[in-house]
């Protein structure tokens, strides 16, 4: 049998860019020979096994045809007789159809370093070129998804996607194609593209191609009005460079950047069908709908009701708890939301980001240090909270006289 390195890993050495994931593909070889040495299958009926102690995927070559709608609608051939040139003529793109042979199953060292390149694939990496390898393409709707994602990740090195390729990702869209693809794959490729600044290029791509309309038709409608569209685009490039943002864990990256992309809908039913439409996660939608709430009142106009109807809508009066609370608190990506679509939108606000945190801060502890023991002890029943209300919203309203230097609130 005979190894290759290839795909992302060989991209990305050739480009000089850190590579995390490492795949491989067996030629002249059946799934006796790999299960025998160790590896184990991953699916009954497809041929990509995991390596027994580095975990990678070594897929033997193999041949797909198309069976029917969808990008699961394949019959997969995996014989022996399958070639590398067979195996590489079925990858989306030509910088992804790149292979470097390696010594065996147990030593990825290359064997001459020599980079295999049958479809053009060194030409279009130092072009920066994004093109399709064949005609191929068109039988799978998930490639325009990834298209669009590659090119979220390579914008920036001064990539572009192929007039012909475009002209191909156009044609599949209005033929109905990514109407074959679930939910949940639409969120995963989505998600995966605003893992690059915020996925600013990749939906930058899907709308200026006229793709979106048949991907989110709200969202494509929302960003018929240029400045929606404009304002958006620079809300995704802002929150790329927020400290607090890059410090998050993925999910709540991509719950700010949903958050974000949704900024500029002019209702919440709105956001829900886009939410819906994309299976997007809980976090995300009630991100998204806690800036449609708060947008226009918070930090432009803040009043204590304002503040602590997020206090509440956060539950911030549970997340932040002294020296433990939690530094990721949905408070602070909301705080963090309002910030960027304020910078975006060119909107002037009475306190900055800063004096925002201390606020809220400031006026979580009033909230917790309130007790019934701060009302009068012969009220009962709902009347108990509506007095509690009352007496953190005074409080409070001395906060803001502070931040204010004294204006009057």
């Amino acid at each position: 049998m005979q190894v290759f390195l290839v795909g992302g890993a060989v991209r990305d050495s050739l480009l000089g860019l850190e590579c995390h994931d490492k795949d491989f593909v067996v030629v002249e070889a059946n799934p006796q020979m790999l299960l025998e040495q160790g590896f184990s299958q991953v699916g009954q009926d497809f041929p990509v096994f995991l390596h027994p102690d580095s975990h990678h995927e070594y897929a033997l070559a193999r041949l797909e045809r198309k069976i029917g709608t969808g990008h699961t609608a394949f019959s997969t051939v995996f014989d022996d007789t399958v070639s590398l040139q067979d195996d590489l003529l079925r990858r989306d793109l030509t910088i992804n159809a790149l292979a470097i042979q390696v010594v065996g199953l147990f030593d990825d060292t290359p064997v001459t370093g020599q980079v295999i390149d049958y479809y053009g694939g060194l030409s279009d990496l130092q072009n920066k070129v994004l093109r399709h390898v064949s005609p191929a393409f068109a039988e799978d709707p998930l490639r325009i998804l990834r298209t669009a994602r590659f090119f979220a990740k390579f914008a920036k090195y001064g990539f572009v996607i192929a007039d012909e390729t475009k002209s191909l990702m156009i044609n599949m869209a209005n033929r109905g194609e990514l109407s074959h693809l679930s939910r949940e794959r639409l969120w995963t490729e989505s998600s995966k593209a605003m893992s690059h600044n915020g996925g600013r290029a990749y939906w930058q791509v899907l709308f200026e191609l006229g793709i979106l309309a048949y991907f989110l038709p709200p969202l494509d409608k929302l960003w018929q009005t240029p400045d929606n569209y404009r304002c958006t685009m620079h809300a995704l490039e802002i929150l790329a460079q927020h400290p607090f943002y890059q410090a998050l864990p993925k999910d709540k990256q991509d719950a700010l950047a949903f958050a974000l992309l949704l900024s500029s809908s002019e209702s919440l039913e709105g956001i829900s069908d886009t939410a819906l439409r994309l299976c997007t996660p809980k976090m995300a939608l009630e991100l998204a709908n806690l800036v449609f709430i708060f947008k226009n009142d918070f930090a432009q106009n803040p009043t204590a009701d304002t503040v602590i109807n997020l206090i509440e809508r956060t539950k911030a009066q549970q997340q932040l708890k002294g020296d433990s609370h939690d530094p990721h608190a949905l408070i602070y990506q909301l705080l963090t939301a309002l910030d960027v679509y304020h910078q975006a939108w060119g909107i002037k606000t009475m306190i900055n980001f800063n004096q925002q945190q201390s606020l809220i801060e400031q006026a979580v502890m009033i909230y917790q240090t309130t007790t019934i023991k701060d009302v009068d002890p012969s009220l009962k029943g709902a009347q108990i909270g509506q007095a509690l209300t009352k007496v953190r919203i005074q409080r409070i309203k001395q906060v803001l006289i502070r931040i204010f230097s004294n204006k009057s609130v």
